[in-house]
């Protein structure tokens, strides 16, 4: 078995220096970035990649929605089973997300249930209104950890349960999510 690639999609300046990490930018400020569009085609065969970081880079691509669902297409293609997605991004309700106009998109954890067929199905079988994306783009990806990184004025909240009571209502409790999500691929039959 080779070793699968890693990517660093929209990585700017903060490169990953390890072995097996290719490092991707739409405009490479250092030499170890490679030249890439993540808005795609992503230039890696189908399902190569088992890990992908996306470091604050996901909420300044795909403004429109076809091209974020290209993305989320693209991101499939090139993962293999099991393969696992990072993703850093400012909280919607931070004025971090707002404050920078290269943000077109906020990143929730709400939005990849929709992505999932397992959930797609619970939709359908409850009668639910969400849009079934992961059928409709034959994506499988499940969410399988979301955590919230309190904004340091908020520090003293942390051991407190109604802090999340508070960061749903008020802007800059939270100042990034990081999301992780599994790439679910069926096996195929022998040839």
């Amino acid at each position: 078995m080779t070793d699968k690639t890693k990517i660093n999609a929209g990585s700017g300046v903060h490169t990953v220096d390890e072995p097996g990490w290719r490092n991707w930018d739409k405009f490479p400020e250092k030499e170890n970035v490679e030249r890439v569009d993540i808005e795609g085609p992503w230039p890696v065969e189908d399902s190569s990649v088992d890990t992908v970081l996306f470091n604050h880079s996901l909420e300044h691509v795909g403004q429109q929605p076809n091209t974020f669902l290209g993305i989320i297409k693209e991101l499939y293609r090139v993962c293999c089973d099991g393969a696992t997605i990072y993703i850093n991004a400012p909280h919607h309700m931070s004025d971090e997300f707002w404050g920078d106009p290269t943000h077109c998109r906020p990143i929730t954890a709400d939005m990849w249930p929709l992505f999932s067929k397992k959930a797609n199905q619970h939709f359908r079988d409850n009668g639910g209104a969400n849009s079934c994306l992961a059928f409709q783009l034959d994506v499988d990806l499940e969410l399988t950890n979301n955590q919230c990184v309190i904004d340091e004025r908020f520090q003293y909240l942390k051991d407190d349960p109604s802090w999340q009571r508070l960061a749903a209502t008020q802007r800059n409790v939270i100042r990034e999510i990081r999301l992780e999500i599994k790439v679910i691929k069926p096996e195929k039959p022998n040839a």
